[in-house]
């Protein structure tokens, strides 16, 4: 069973419509309260007077998440990092798939899919790989999905721990 938390969506200190009009949408779409910033303090602030867990942020620098523990935000660059750590293990995981499934003759890889979570409850955090696969004379086979755990954690994958995929035969 998924934690699921009371958040709240607002915008940074800049005074700038088009932020105001994106935290908004987003407050729409999640189905939560936009909170007007202006000068009601700070973040902490906020997070006390609305009562949530958190609060969604748009700022210029991108959707940032503030709690009490801090801000969380994504930065582009450490999404690259990851992909081009996994992307050294391509062998590996081409050796897996074809080791499942015998008619596998050649894998392509959509690194732009890559996305990190996990494959259910009691799970470590993984990567999620989408890839076709194809076999005599080329013919593409089912679409498969792999899920990677490294090793130490995804934020520093040198090695990989376990490989799980989906739609082998």
């Amino acid at each position: 069973m998924q934690k699921t938390f009371k958040f709240a969506v607002t915008v940074g200190r800049s005074e700038n419509v088009a932020l105001e009009k994106l935290a908004q949408t987003w407050a729409a779409k999640f189905g939560v309260k936009y909170v007007e910033r202006g000068s009601r303090g700070s973040l902490g602030f906020l997070l006390d007077q609305e009562r949530v867990e958190a609060l969604l942020v748009a700022t210029n620098k991108g959707p940032q998440v503030y709690t009490a523990s801090g801000t969380f935000f994504f930065h582009p660059s450490m999404a690259v990092l990851r992909v081009q750590r996994l992307k050294k293990h391509e062998s590996e995981i081409t050796n897996y798939i074809k080791s499942n499934d015998p008619e596998v003759v050649r894998v392509k890889y959509d690194w732009d899919s890559v996305k990190v979570g996990d494959s259910g409850a009691f799970t470590e955090s993984g990567f999620d790989i989408r890839l076709k696969v194809y076999g005599a004379n080329d013919k593409e086979l089912n679409g498969y999905s792999f899920f990677i755990v490294p090793k130490p954690n995804v934020e520093n994958p040198i090695s990989i721990d376990s490989i799980s995929g989906s739609n082998f035969p």
